[in-house]
């Protein structure tokens, strides 16, 4: 049994729905790859394993990922859910769109007023935060006011986006595996489940400070050359990195490179999570943090919106 954190920053009314919602249309989504990869929950944890396998057992997991991928892309939810957003259920019980567990978002007809509603709310949330007060104490806040009003739905548009059912957390740690077979069994934990884009949440904000994640990022979208398989790095894994592009086109998977505006919708979207940082709501974090922690965050994410502005010219 799991309790969430009152101060979170999701969506409490709404986070058992949509997440049994989501698992409800996964199993849909997968009936026809593997019947038993959602229901039957054994095996162990694909990501404290996936780094001591040898390449041949690595490759084989990540085309059995891809493949779940797939279908999570290709599936077409019903009618009654084809917004932007949160599942939910009707009064008849039927499946119906809703909010997002992610406070502020849905159901809405397109992507870019998703996105205006995640912005809203968050700087919602950024006026209530006592360490940034809303970025008022500069050119910020108003930099930020004429970029939601002006520039944010524009750049979101440029996403060639339709209704996909999207886990929200595709991860090692919600895969679970057999060893003895090297088979997936399991994913798990559809709490952040909604109604995406194609490719959601793929990589990291563009303003990482590590010179290999903007690599990746931009191997991502421009797609991975020969000298990528090759180079060794200690943030990231280049051969798994390499190997998985492979295994997904392989698969039929749409890509970050295939998808056109996606690069834009990535920034957008960590550009959005710097207007208020979460861990500033969570009272464990900010019980152990030291003030020059929350000061260097606070900077960090004071830079990245700042990047991301005098790029978008705002």
């Amino acid at each position: 049994m799991r309790f969430s954190d009152p101060a979170s920053m999701l969506n409490e009314e709404i986070r058992v729905q949509n997440e049994v919602a989501v698992m409800s249309l996964a199993r849909e989504a997968l009936e026809h790859h593997d019947t038993s990869l959602v229901p039957e929950v054994y095996g162990v944890p694909l990501g404290d394993k996936f780094p001591t396998l040898d390449s041949e057992k690595k490759r084989d997991l990540l085309r059995q990922i891809a493949q779940a991928f797939k279908h999570f892309q290709k599936y077409k939810p019903p009618e009654s859910a084809r917004t932007f957003g949160g599942l939910n259920f009707g009064p008849d019980g039927s499946l119906i769109g809703g909010p997002t567990p992610i406070a502020g978002g849905g159901p809405c007809t397109t992507l870019s007023d998703l996105y205006q509603e995640y912005f809203k709310t968050q700087i919602g949330f950024a006026d209530k935060c006592d360490i940034i007060r809303g970025w008022g104490d500069s050119d910020l806040r108003t930099r930020l006011d004429q970029f939601g009003a002006k520039g944010l739905k524009s750049l979101v548009s440029r996403v060639e986006a339709r209704p996909t059912l999207v886990h929200g957390d595709f991860d090692g740690n919600n895969v679970l595996f057999d060893e003895a077979t090297n088979k997936l069994t399991a994913l798990l934990d559809c709490d952040f489940g909604h109604i995406g884009s194609q490719y959601p949440r793929t990589y990291d904000s563009p303003f990482t400070g590590d010179p290999e994640e903007e690599r990746l990022r931009d191997c991502l979208v421009n797609g991975f050359t020969q000298e990528d398989v090759q180079r060794k790095s200690e943030s990231i894994d280049w051969m798994t990195a390499t190997m998985r592009d492979e295994e997904f086109t392989k698969a039929g998977v749409e890509r970050p490179s295939d998808i056109q505006g996606i690069n834009d919708l990535s920034a957008v979207y960590w550009f959005i999570q710097n207007i208020s940082p979460p861990m500033f709501f969570l009272e464990r974090w900010r019980v152990k943090a030291t003030p020059e922690r929350i000061e260097i965050i606070k900077r960090e994410a004071r830079n990245n919106l700042e990047k991301n502005l005098d790029l978008w010219v705002y």
